[in-house]
């Protein structure tokens, strides 16, 4: 239910690569911060990038795919909104660091893990960190790499 309301918002936006289907290595990738914990002394913290316990990944926002500042901060307010709580931050990465990431932490992983894809119901604006191996340990290096290359941005756009 809280997928399909911002997901409809989403689909309702016009954007510039609405019919991109690929993630391109220097598009923009944003997280929302909604908590302090993921997020302390102008650096984002591993936890911003634990996968959900429902859907098993992160959940991203392709920045430059919005058409104006304006659109982005109305789907950060929306999704604020359906959260229930205030987006605190947000944690700014090019999708070409996931693939850095997943080469640095190491070879452990195979060729179908720790992808950013483009989210199946809207991939116009959103994209997931995907396929995440199953070993907590590695989770959690795969979390600090990324983080540790992720640019920590408060307040708007």
């Amino acid at each position: 239910m809280v997928w399909n309301c911002l997901k409809n918002l989403l689909l309702q936006q016009s954007v510039k690569n609405k019919n991109s289907q690929t993630i391109q290595d220097d598009e923009i990738c944003r997280r929302f911060l909604f908590d302090s914990n993921q997020f302390k002394n102008y650096q984002v913290k591993h936890q911003a990038f634990a996968p959900s316990r429902k859907t098993k990944n992160v959940s991203l926002f392709l920045k430059n795919r919005f058409e104006s500042d304006e659109e982005y901060l109305q789907t950060r307010a929306a999704v604020s909104q359906i959260r229930g709580k205030e987006c605190k931050a947000e944690g700014e990465f090019l999708a070409c660091t996931v693939d850095l990431v997943r080469n640095e932490v190491g070879s452990f992983l195979g060729r179908q893990q720790f992808v950013l894809e483009l989210d199946e119901h809207d991939f116009s604006h959103h994209a997931n960190l995907d396929k995440w191996p199953s070993e907590k340990a590695f989770q959690k290096q795969l979390q600090q790499a990324l983080a540790a290359k992720t640019k920590l941005i408060i307040g708007s756009a």
